[in-house]
């Protein structure tokens, strides 16, 4: 019966919905499906039932739509409020009154102080990704505008990124994607579902279509899918759960939440800006620049083949090895030794990072192995 309740849904207008409303709705079958005693009832008796199990199924989700956030001054997502009001600009959280704040993605970064936001502004700009706990995005957000069966556990932004999909170069028309995992309460059952923002399917399906299989257009979808389907997978792990009744459940839950959606949205960051800013470029740059003697990077192999086992780290959302070296100095190498690039770090800067557990003590039986690629590249 779902293709029927499908098609109610698309004739009460609910076509953009989550698909994940009618999870589990059915049809009795005493109602005309089988039953002995309702075998006689009307075509127009059954369609009037499966419109009123899609009624309540579907009350109270007009604040999803694929594609805009939930405005929670207007109550929906069909204002002019819900979408970005230019192609560069993201999604950053909720004002006090619940309509979403829309900041150009380049002062987001410069406000948040993103690591490589200086790319942004050369000629050939670069892509650099902002992540976004829902603690923040709900921290000027007054109760009484809260809405508790729509909430962001965790926004990703990510920008610049070629309209067009291809490979990064120069005069190509950009834009910012606001990436947010969106937490749904429907009859009290959660369930969590990405939402892409300021992404044009079509273009993307069209672009992935010219490039083929190993083009960026198809990285970026399939690294979609594959967070759709994390999130999916936490959703899933929800559904044997008391019912959630009322807002402070939903408090609690979302709290809980950020623990497992969080490294799920952080990986998504990271996935999508290696698809247009890949190590590879980066690792040639950074060795270029060691070979022409400029510091940190000059001293990158020398800290690295001196460097205490203590010292050296791993960053857990990179999967890079860190090389904390002598003065501040921090070197970025991939785990079969080549360098990617080199920082200095202020001691509150280099501890924030280990308290936060982006950095942590490199595993012992991956030491011997960096070592060693370390003194082949040598």
């Amino acid at each position: 019966m779902s293709e029927l309740l499908d098609a109610v849904a698309r004739g009460q207008g609910y076509s953009n919905l989550d698909p994940s409303i009618l999870d589990g709705v059915t049809i009795p079958v005493g109602h005309g499906l089988g039953g002995a005693e309702q075998a006689g009832k009307s075509a127009a008796d059954l369609l009037n039932l499966a419109s009123g199990i899609v009624s309540s199924a579907a009350a109270g989700t007009d604040n999803w739509k694929s594609g805009s956030v939930c405005c929670m001054q207007c109550g929906g997502s069909d204002c002019v409020h819900a979408m970005p009001p230019s192609p560069t600009d993201v999604f950053a959280g909720y004002l006090a009154t619940g309509k979403p704040n829309w900041v150009d993605f380049a002062h987001l970064c410069i406000d948040r102080h993103v690591e490589g936001f200086e790319t942004l502004f050369v000629q050939r700009p670069g892509v650099v990704g902002v992540s976004i706990p829902g603690s923040d995005i709900e921290s000027e957000l007054l109760d009484s505008f809260r809405d508790a069966a729509y909430r962001v556990v965790w926004a990703v932004n990510v920008g610049l990124v070629p309209a067009d999909f291809e490979p990064v170069r120069s005069g190509q028309d950009r834009i910012a994607l606001s990436l947010l995992a969106v937490l749904l309460v429907r009859g009290g059952r959660p369930a969590v579902r990405l939402n892409a923002v300021g992404l044009d399917t079509d273009a993307l399906d069209h672009a992935a279509g010219n490039q083929g299989s190993r083009g960026p257009a198809e990285r970026v979808r399939r690294i979609l899918a594959a967070t759709a389907g994390r999130l999916e997978a936490i959703s899933s792990g929800l559904r044997h759960e008391a019912r959630v009744t009322g807002p402070e459940d939903v408090n609690r839950l979302v709290d809980r939440l950020a623990g497992g959606v969080g490294p799920v949205m952080n990986r998504l960051r990271s996935d999508l800006v290696a698809v247009f800013q890949g190590v590879d470029d980066r690792t040639r740059h950074g060795e270029q620049r060691a070979r022409s003697g400029s510091r940190p990077t000059s001293a990158a192999f020398g800290d690295a083949e001196s460097a205490p086992d203590e010292s050296l780290l791993m960053d857990m959302v990179e999967r890079t090895v860190i090389v904390a070296g002598p003065r501040g100095r921090c070197h970025v190498f991939t785990t079969d030794g080549r360098l990617v690039t080199s920082i200095t770090l202020n001691d509150g800067d280099f501890q924030a990072r280990i308290v936060h557990g982006r950095w942590r003590p490199l595993k012992e039986s991956d030491i011997s192995q960096f070592r060693q690629a370390i003194s082949r590249r040598r």
